[in-house]
């Protein structure tokens, strides 16, 4: 497991779950972590930050590898889509960020490249993907609305009015179907 923190400390914490004990951390950014995204490969992190950083690590190693580059905002939300080949990263600047990801034939992650900006009307507060759709994304907004946009296309399929205030979480939940049948 994997926390982020605020208050001086701005720093990632890794957990033996195990015993539950520290097993190390990371300092990992200036200002608070706000989003921790495990690449399910068995030893990479990602990390998004008030400071306007997004750092990827081998947590195994508590070592940073890179930063990626093009963020211009703090970053409010990131999230790795159920296929595991993208990130999208959002922020203050109403942007979200498709990133590529390629692994090796073992399927640790090799490297992390922009492949599209999207650009949002609001600013994005949080993010999930479809379990059945994973060139689906889902975007909550400061302006109550709820945005499913398309990864591989970056087009907008569908709007939903929350509310009119603004959407701090959500959880998509999805009953097992045909992928073909799913539609947002």
């Amino acid at each position: 497991m994997a926390t982020g923190s605020d208050h001086g400390g701005n720093s990632i914490v890794i957990w033996d779950t195990n015993n539950w004990s520290i097993r190390a951390k990371i300092k990992a950014h200036s200002a608070a972590v706000t989003s921790i995204v495990d690449l399910c490969d068995g030893q990479t992190l990602v990390s998004g930050s008030y400071d306007k950083k997004i750092n990827v690590y081998n947590y195994k190693k508590s070592a940073l590898l890179f930063s990626l580059p093009n963020n211009r905002s703090s970053v409010t939300s990131m999230l790795l889509n159920s296929a595991r080949n993208k990130l999208v990263s959002c922020g203050f600047d109403s942007m979200m960020f498709v990133w590529g990801i390629t692994r090796d034939q073992t399927g640790v992650v090799e490297s992390i490249s922009i492949e599209r900006v999207i650009r949002n009307d609001s600013i994005v507060c949080c993010l999930n993907g479809s379990m059945l759709r994973p060139d689906i994304i889902v975007a909550g907004t400061k302006d109550g609305k709820i945005k499913f946009w398309n990864l591989d296309t970056g087009e907008l399929e569908k709007t939903l009015s929350a509310s009119s205030n603004l959407v701090i979480d959500m959880v998509l939940i999805e009953r097992k179907a045909k992928p073909s049948t799913i539609s947002y």
